[in-house]
């Protein structure tokens, strides 16, 4: 894949200022000269695989959370770029389907606007595993719906489902004789 839509658009935010994009360009050009694909006067050697662009999309993902405005509005702009190339170079997003069914899966186990659900604390290591069973007790008929669907779809549901009620009831329990 020929990154010229890549290159034109970092070479844009480049000029833009690269502090103005916390150095969003300039980490992006600077994979790209490791990899090989950009020489040291920001030339093309190669092309970039369809890996390699795929990587170039997660390094920019990885930024997302702590960047600003502007910062945000550069990583959209590289990312749709990627995405062109891609398409440009093989016909095809062979990326979309990956995309979509990652989208899906993290709507199916987010909450409300403006909390995560139980079940993303847990997959994002914010509640302990002993902690579990408090937390469902403590929390939302919405969190426990979430949670009993997202063990029941996975490997073993049943047996990991009926293992979690007995921890929650004896929670409970625990608690209703400490008052």
């Amino acid at each position: 894949v020929r990154p010229s839509k890549l290159q034109d658009r970092i070479q844009y935010w480049w000029s833009e200022g690269d502090q103005l994009t916390g150095g969003v360009g300039s980490n992006i050009k600077q994979q790209m000269k490791t990899w090989g694909i950009l020489d040291k006067d920001d030339q093309f050697v190669r092309g970039m695989t369809i890996v390699e662009a795929e990587n170039l999309r997660k390094r920019l993902n990885q930024r997302w959370k702590s960047a600003t405005g502007s910062q945000r509005e550069a990583i959209r702009d590289l990312k749709s770029a990627i995405d062109e190339d891609v398409i440009d170079g093989t016909g095809d997003d062979y990326f979309k389907a990956g995309r979509k069914a990652h989208k899906e899966f993290m709507d199916s186990i987010d909450g409300k606007k403006g909390r995560p659900s139980l079940v993303r604390q847990i997959m994002d290591g914010k509640i302990p595993m002993e902690k579990i069973p408090d937390r469902v007790i403590s929390g939302s008929v919405e969190d426990f719906k979430l949670l009993k669907n997202f063990i029941l779809n996975g490997e073993n549901g049943d047996q990991v489902f009926s293992d979690l009620a007995t921890q929650i009831w004896q929670a409970a329990f625990e608690k209703g004789k400490q008052n």
